[in-house]
């Protein structure tokens, strides 16, 4: 029997139009997105959190999925309202929650904090 104090998780990586993934690195856990090929500094976890309340499903569905994203250093993904992302949160705080969200042909997924526009500037996705 699963848990159900620990959220559901998946492994992922991330590639941005450059073909580039992206990745953690442990100098001033900075994000950059350099790598060619997948490596454990480019493996992500997500972290999915549960909706709260009566009619959560049914705004989760309509907005996407709230998640976390944990770097393999142990650290999580955040980006603040100007599109700066860190990696150096120990715990989740503020900008560390963003969107998953699908398009209607089930092919392309998106990630964004909450508080952006559905269309950010191209330096917002990831």
């Amino acid at each position: 029997m699963a848990d159900s104090a620990v959220p559901p998780s998946l492994p992922c990586g991330f590639i941005n139009a450059a073909n580039r993934y992206l990745s953690a690195e442990p100098f001033r856990f900075q994000v950059v997105a350099t790598g060619s090929a997948l490596r454990l500094r480019q493996v992500w976890m997500l972290r999915f959190v549960p909706s709260q309340g009566a009619g959560a499903a049914g705004q989760a569905q309509e907005s996407g999925q709230r998640l976390h994203l944990l770097s393999s250093l142990q650290r999580f993904l955040a980006a603040d309202p100007n599109g700066k992302v860190t990696c150096d949160q120990e715990s989740p705080g503020p900008g560390a929650l963003f969107l998953l969200r699908q398009y209607p042909d089930g092919k392309v997924c998106k990630l964004h904090p909450p508080e952006l526009p559905i269309a950010p500037h191209s330096r917002h996705l990831l």
